[in-house]
């Protein structure tokens, strides 16, 4: 009871229990507790989004001309997708350039190999698998034959108008010793190439590679890789071809 004559006994609720310090501590346990998980969960996402990070700047360091790069600017000028897009192609990027960069060419064409059966008409992994099979400086993955199948193929897709694509298609006709052909199609990958590209220059400067008779390697050696012998000679089809694709329209001036 308290001593102010103004309250009455009856003011308060003497059935209810009164809050006690080891109440009190243990609600603060409970709220330290809780406050810790949400510590922790933020913390994993940062740490998640850092490994995403340097996963990301790994990719772009492969090399100056990474063959995986999509949707490179045409001479259009015509909007364009960003070029790391988001979710499964953003994944493969990465993925594939990772595959390249650690010289793990079996895995990386293994790779590229899935990556077709899900997109059959991408002319990004044709592309990829083109400049593959043709500049690999590992000599058992490349396969001047398949590699013109898919670097016809997705220079089809896009009317031979992607300078990245007619490029590899050139590298093609160097790896199977048709050097008219790379030349041809090496100049034609110039005029196509805007002016300020940083690629402008490697790619002029393979017009005089082709022209001198030798095809282009690209990619790091494996570590104790010894290449067989006349492993970087051209090797022409069995029945090479006289005529190159009937579809060959002009390139498109800027």
């Amino acid at each position: 009871m308290s001593d102010d004559p103004f309250l009455d006994e009856n003011d308060f609720d003497t059935s209810l229990p009164r809050s006690d310090g080891k109440t009190l501590l243990i609600i603060l346990g409970v709220l330290g507790g809780v406050a810790m998980l949400v510590c922790a969960g933020v913390g994993t996402l940062a740490y998640i989004g850092y490994q995403r990070a340097q996963q990301f700047q790994q990719a772009q360091q492969v090399s100056a001309r990474v063959p995986a790069q999509p949707w490179p600017q045409n001479v259009q000028n015509q909007p364009i997708p960003p070029v790391i897009p988001n979710g499964r192609m953003q994944s493969d990027f990465i993925r594939y350039s990772q595959l390249i960069a650690a010289a793990n060419y079996e895995d990386a064409l293994e790779f590229l190999n899935e990556s077709l059966k899900r997109r059959p008409n991408d002319a990004n992994t044709h592309n990829n698998k083109a400049w593959l099979l043709s500049t690999c400086p590992v000599a058992e993955i490349r396969n001047g034959e398949e590699a013109l199948v898919h670097a016809e193929k997705a220079c089809d897709l896009t009317s031979y108008q992607n300078y990245m694509y007619v490029d590899t298609l050139a590298a093609v006709y160097a790896e199977i010793g048709m050097f008219k052909d790379a030349v041809r199609y090496q100049e034609m990958a110039v005029e196509l190439t805007p002016d300020g590209n940083p690629q402008k220059d490697s790619i002029q400067q393979r017009v005089k590679l082709f022209e001198s008779g030798r095809p282009f390697r690209e990619g790091p050696i494996p570590p104790g890789y010894v290449p067989p012998p006349g492993a970087d000679e051209p090797k022409p089809l069995e029945e090479e071809k006289t005529e190159p694709p009937e579809q060959q329209p002009e390139p498109k001036k800027a």
